[in-house]
């Protein structure tokens, strides 16, 4: 099998890590380098005897020698990348975090779902030995049932790489930008190893101060998982005077796992903080110790690397898919908005557009639910027994509305009403000449407004038995359409 053409775009210092990677590899090699500085492209060049290199992105694709691209530049340009080189027919790992916002991963992920090659997002803690081992622990069993992590950070002030002030300042702006250092940028190694190894999130809690204005650390992130009864704890801690044992950057990473009959322990990441085993399995009885694989920094890029080829091959899932690099970022999306807002919050509030409500309805929900009342303290509605009355009230409640409040409904609405004790309606409110005619049967086509729920809670709805909010926190009406003309319709109707 031919070897695989890679070419690394962005020659910042992790360059040294991914380019490591593919000159030990018999099935892919670096076939061209990328970057903005000249002086930076000569020397990497002859440091890693490559032949081709491009200051010039659009020229670099247009070369139909390269078969893939690891995108290891600065956050802001990675969706301009990405999607340029999927349409180019290029294969593509793009460094964590995929990109700076879920909108802009929404167009990645459109562009990988539309392209014939591979979109892979990087992330090598996934692929750091200790990590995996951990993970195998906990998928056959040897902990129980998996209950809680705590992932831990430390960055000393001394020590490890010298980072140039260039890598400084793009960094510092994604700071201000909302994107911080330690829990967005780096953060995103520790929320994809809780993915990883428990499964998707839920909700998340987070508290972050800056050290100096601009390190967000000391940060505390408490999270729970969707499945079972998961729970994940981080603390990210800044060590000004500190000097860290490391080769590479000047931090250390340690993770203790906990389940139902046993707790595993990997104690080093970057560094080397931490003397003993790589990992420790205490499973109820004695700790078993395990040292016998490659616990450096630099082994989960290799296995980046190598997952990347196989991906590329047929031979393996990537890991992390375009999909799952953007729920790791949902997931350090909502945990800035959750510091920043001082509240809990889930991760699909991000998708929703109305998140905040979403949110207080399930807190309310689980705190009735703790307490044994009822939801909101009132009785239940039997809307089943009210769908037969949807035309009617529907015909009612357009007959009550006078002129001026008529004018006001100036679009196209449509009422979907679901199936519901046998009764399903389809409602059209028009407007025209200061009037608005309501009709049954087939939905328009031109509606500006779409509300979908079940035939009996329109009724209740029309009737003050229930709110439109309990409603929709409830997930009963579906909406499409523009959100400040669902406002304008309901203040208009009364609902």
């Amino acid at each position: 099998m031919e070897k695989l053409n890679v070419a690394l775009v962005g020659l910042g210092r992790i360059s040294d890590m991914h380019a490591a990677a593919y000159l030990r590899s018999d099935r892919a090699r670096i076939y061209a380098l990328c970057d903005l500085s000249e002086e930076r492209l000569a020397a990497r060049k002859s440091e890693w005897g490559v032949g081709k290199s491009y200051l010039s992105y659009e020229q670099l694709l247009a070369d139909p020698g390269v078969d893939a691209v690891e995108i290891l530049t600065p956050h802001l340009a990675h969706e301009k990348m990405c999607i340029a080189a999927l349409e180019a027919g290029k294969h593509v790992a793009v460094q964590k975090p995929m990109t700076t916002g879920l909108a802009s991963a929404d167009r990645m992920v459109q562009a990988a779902t539309a392209a014939s090659t591979l979109c892979k997002v990087t992330d090598n803690y996934l692929f750091y030995p200790p990590l995996v081992l951990a993970k195998k622990m906990i998928d056959e069993g040897e902990i129980g049932e998996p209950l809680a992590m705590h992932l831990k950070y430390l960055g000393g002030g001394k020590g490890g790489w010298d980072t140039s002030a260039e890598t400084w300042a793009w960094r510092i702006e994604e700071r201000f930008a909302g994107r911080p250092l330690i829990t967005f940028d780096h953060g995103h190694h520790l929320l994809a190893v809780a993915w990883f190894l428990f499964g998707e999130v839920e909700r998340v809690s987070a508290w972050i101060d800056y050290y100096d204005g601009v390190v967000d650390t000391p940060a505390m992130v408490m999270w729970k998982h969707k499945e079972g009864t998961r729970y994940g704890f981080s603390d990210a801690v800044h060590a000004p005077e500190l000097t860290m044992p490391s080769k590479y950057y000047a931090n250390d990473e340690w993770y203790e796992i906990s389940g139902t009959k046993g707790i595993i322990l990997v104690r080093r990441c970057t560094g080397n903080l931490l003397d003993g085993p790589a990992v420790m399995l205490f499973d109820g009885v004695r700790w078993r110790d395990y040292d016998d694989m490659d616990s450096d920094w630099g082994a989960g890029f290799a296995g980046a690397a190598e997952n990347f080829v196989d991906a590329v091959n047929g031979e393996a899932p990537a890991l992390l898919t375009a999909v799952q690099g953007r729920e790791v970022l949902r997931f350090s999306v909502a945990l800035q908005r959750s510091a920043a807002l001082r509240r809990e919050v889930y991760l699909d509030e991000l998708d929703s557009n109305f998140g905040p409500l979403l949110s207080w309805w399930r807190r309310r929900r689980e705190r009735a639910s703790r307490s044994g009342r009822t939801l909101l303290g009132r009785r239940k509605v039997d809307t089943a027994a009210l769908a037969a009355q949807a035309w009617e009230v529907s015909r009612d409640l357009v007959a009550g509305l006078d002129a001026q409040t008529k004018r006001k409904i100036d679009f196209v609405v449509v009422l979907e009403l679901r199936e519901e004790a046998g009764v399903r309606e389809q409602i059209g409110f028009y407007p025209g000449d200061g009037d608005l005619r309501i009709e049954r049967g087939a939905l328009p086509e031109d509606a500006a407004v779409t509300l979908s729920m079940p035939a009996g809670v329109w009724v209740a709805i029309v009737r003050r038995k229930m709110r439109i909010e309990t409603a929709l926190l409830r997930g009963l009406i579906k909406f499409e359409g523009k959100p400040e003309l669902a406002l304008r319709l309901r203040k208009a109707m009364g609902l």
